[in-house]
């Protein structure tokens, strides 16, 4: 991105994003500073930019507040930028993150969007996922509130601001921060919002909330960034400034037990066809399993194959989105040693691991005490 075209998306933050070069600034940032976090190629896959002045307006929130009816202001913004090609550095924006403060010391506004754009490169590279082009010029946009009860929420809006006409916009509220002070709560609370911006939505349940994509990605984004993090691909800086320890002793409690449960019951559509927490859990459950045994682009495709909204329907698409996949290898993991598990191999040949039983496209296998890589040959394609 060249310097003319930065000034002119800062100078139009409460303009629709479509920034040409062409467009003048009407406000330039004095100050400006650029953090850029490359990959593991070096490439600078990732970047933020921010102001340390407050804007010549501020940006008001889409969202009406009580008693008054009247919306949040918001001095301050930082901008996620990301490159979808490394060769070139072509970045565009996908975050803005709005604050009604900026301190010296503690300013959450870059570290959360620092962490929000290593969630979107999971996304991306893991998931094949980015956000929506109709909303806010692909920009989920994020706003720090001092007020509010304690939590967020994820909000797809209408924005006067950016379009008198109203543009459609991703939004995320995040509230009450003078209370958000825990590290893990931050990242789980935002990874937990972000996720129903951007990650597909299963929904039908009443506890303990109707959609499940919040819960879903907020255990599978801790998941990789304490992994990321205890491999050294990531620093705290990264997440939030947060403990790695404590990080990993969230996952061991919140998403592995999960992730064990399902892996020893054979999914059947009743399971997940309910509306209660334990539906949505199992729900949940499986889709951790399936993340820990099948390819990432198997369990990318799995995702986008299950065509609904409806929990019951990842059951067949997660057996058939091995159709066509490379021959692969896969290590059970240590979480499931000495236990009967159910696997969605049932269409494949597998070497170097007996099946105990097969019933439909799902097989049950007994994990060794030590777990150890065995071959998987998917079905060809039609």
């Amino acid at each position: 991105m060249n310097a003319s075209l930065l000034a002119a998306t800062f100078a139009l933050a409460l303009q629709p994003l479509s920034v040409q070069e062409e467009q003048k600034p009407n406000r330039t940032p004095k100050t400006i500073t650029i953090n850029k976090l490359g990959d593991a190629t070096g490439k600078a896959m990732l970047q933020t930019y921010f102001t340390l002045e407050p804007m010549d307006a501020p940006k008001l929130s889409p969202k009406k507040f009580p008693p008054l009816d009247e919306s949040y202001a918001f001095d301050y913004f930082v901008a996620g930028f990301v490159a979808l090609d490394k060769a070139r550095e072509d970045f565009n924006i996908r975050l803005k993150v709005f604050s009604q403060q900026r301190k010296e010391s503690g300013d959450l506004a870059e570290p959360a969007t620092r962490l929000l754009l290593r969630i979107w490169e999971y996304n991306f590279k893991r998931l094949r996922l980015d956000h929506r082009q109709d909303m806010g010029g692909g920009s989920v946009d994020v706003y720090l509130c001092w007020g509010g009860k304690a939590g967020g929420e994820q909000l797809f809006d209408v924005d006067k601001q950016y379009d008198p006409k109203g543009a459609s916009v991703n939004t995320v509220y995040i509230y009450d921060l003078p209370s958000f002070t825990n590290k893990v709560e931050q990242v789980r609370e935002l990874a937990h919002e972000y996720a129903h911006a951007v990650f597909p939505a299963i929904g039908g349940f009443e506890q303990p909330e109707n959609w499940a994509n919040g819960y879903m990605g907020e255990k599978l984004y801790l998941k990789w960034l304490a992994a990321d993090m205890a491999a050294g691909k990531l620093n705290n800086q990264d997440v939030m400034g947060v403990d790695p320890k404590a990080l990993a002793a969230w996952v061991a409690k919140e998403v592995d037990p999960l992730m064990v449960k399902a892996a020893q019951i054979k999914p059947t559509s009743e399971m997940l066809n309910g509306k209660a927490k334990v539906n949505m859990d199992a729900y949940i459950g499986l889709n951790l399993w399936a993340e820990a045994v099948l390819p990432q682009r198997a369990f990318a495709r799995a995702q986008v194959i299950v065509g609904s909204t409806e929990a019951k329907d990842l059951i067949p698409a997660l057996s058939n989105a091995l159709v066509g996949e490379d021959p692969f290898s896969v290590t059970l993991p240590a979480q499931v040693a000495g236990l009967k598990v159910w696997l969605p191999f049932g269409k494949c040949q597998i070497n170097g691991l007996i099946i105990d039983k097969k019933s439909g496209e799902w097989v049950q296998v007994t994990v060794p005490k030590t777990p150890k890589p065995f071959r998987v040959i998917p079905p060809k394609a039609d």
